[in-house]
């Protein structure tokens, strides 16, 4: 079965937004993603809906839930390097694969020794440094907001991905009044 936030992307560039009483289709997708919080909404228009023009307003609520203040330009800072490295999560040896084919072999593989195998590159305490102009004695201490917007970032991608799912009656467990199938014939645009 397809992932349910690339179907929720294709279902946002849809032409074909016909109801059917007897399966799920590209509207009932939509309206169950209107039930999504800002910020889910965001990263999955930005991340698998292919919509740069979200990026900013993503990392404004990124900031805007880690706290603001004096230091408002740094959060901000932190929340646009988190955002990257959330989009830009795959190890960049094995473009993600975990493993790499060996040379002159047609099918031979191993593992990455880049990722370990488990497919995302870790982004290096000073290439977060750089990115958040901090003084490198101060990385200690900001260490946990990094942490803390990635928890944000994971955490409001799965809580948009329930959402959708309970309101497309998917999750098991769940009874509906109206329960739709997914159809498998084809999308007539």
């Amino acid at each position: 079965m397809a992932d349910l936030r690339k179907l929720v992307a294709s279902a946002i560039h849809s032409r074909n937004l016909a109801d059917d009483p007897t399966c799920e289709t590209p509207l009932n997708r939509i309206l169950a993603f209107a039930h999504v919080p800002p910020l889910g909404s965001s990263l999955w228009r930005l991340r698998y809906a292919n919509d740069h023009r979200e990026f900013q307003p993503a990392v404004a609520l990124v900031a805007r839930t880690l706290g603001s203040g004096a230091r408002n330009q740094l959060v901000h800072r932190i929340a646009y390097r988190s955002l990257w490295e959330w989009l830009d999560d795959l190890c960049q040896q094995c473009l993600g694969r975990g493993h790499i084919v060996i040379e002159g072999t047609p099918h031979a593989r191993d593992v990455c020794k880049k990722c370990n195998g488990n497919r995302l590159h870790r982004y290096s305490d000073q290439d977060r440094i750089r990115s958040a102009a901090l003084p490198p004695k101060a990385y200690p201490k900001w260490e946990p907001v990094f942490s803390k917007a990635h928890t944000l970032i994971a955490s409001a991608d799965e809580n948009a991905w329930h959402t959708v799912a309970y309101k497309l009656e998917r999750i098991a467990g769940i009874r509906g009044l109206a329960r739709r199938v997914l159809c498998d014939r084809p999308i007539l645009w």
